[in-house]
């Protein structure tokens, strides 16, 4: 199982959409996961709806154990044969990756539950305000995600 999470959000070069989607699903995804340190990588694309939209309509999340020895070797390969980079990439997009570590919370009294057939998947990114990090998290982890993880309908909340 995957102890860390690279986040790459990008949006494709206006008109070149179906060619970034082309490159992105298959060859990407194919060079990402035989790059030694890459467990797995999944695409998700921004929904449309009632609620805000970002600035990044494409969501890539890598999987890997080992972060410093994963990204030495992307390093490595990346815009080479190995792992060529699309003109349909609008690079002015693209934000530098991140990685995230898991810290879950469940609601104690919820029981385990298969989430192999998960329906929704709502993903947040938020910053603390300076100095105030562990506050932050200590918030999100005592309080908030449990909260959350108690609603009708919720498996886990997640701080990554």
């Amino acid at each position: 199982m995957a102890t860390c999470y690279q986040f790459a959000l990008s949006n494709p070069v206006p008109g070149q959409e179906e060619e970034f989607n082309r490159w992105y699903g298959t060859d990407h995804l194919m060079h990402g996961v035989l790059t030694p340190g890459i467990l797995a990588g999944q695409r998700f694309q921004r929904t449309r709806g009632p609620w805000p939209s970002g600035k990044h309509d494409h969501l890539t999340i890598w999987e890997m154990d080992d972060p410093a020895y994963a990204l030495a070797q992307l390093a490595k390969v990346r815009e080479t044969e190995a792992m060529p980079i699309s003109p349909s990439v609008d690079m002015t997009t693209v934000q530098p990756p991140t990685m995230w570590r898991r810290a879950t919370v469940r609601s104690a009294a919820r029981i385990a539950t298969d989430t192999s057939e998960r329906k929704t998947l709502v993903l947040m990114l938020a910053n603390a305000a300076a100095g105030e990090g562990a506050a932050f998290e200590g918030a999100l982890l005592c309080g908030g995600l449990a909260e959350l993880a108690d609603l009708s309908g919720v498996i886990s909340a997640e701080l990554l």
